[in-house]
């Protein structure tokens, strides 16, 4: 997101705006925008790709929990 950082003078004043980080988050049922301090993108940036990694890693298991309960379901039918 761009912002206006509020200094006397500043580009930003002028219409070109700061470029900024936000972290979107849910809480209850509503979003929430989280600004990320400069010195704490890298930081987020690892949260939210090791996130990303875990949420596939939990797809994939859930994937294979389904398919070997089909395959347990058919099973029982057979036996």
């Amino acid at each position: 997101m761009q912002r206006v950082c509020g200094k006397e003078g500043c580009k930003c004043t002028r219409g070109e705006l700061h470029p900024s980080l936000y972290l979107a988050i849910r809480v209850g049922e509503k979003r929430k925008m989280i600004h990320i301090p400069q010195a704490l993108e890298v930081t987020a940036r690892q949260w939210v790709a090791t996130y990303q990694e875990s949420w596939q890693l939990m797809e994939k298991i859930s994937q294979a929990c389904l398919e070997r309960f089909f395959k347990d379901k058919e099973r029982g039918k057979r036996g």
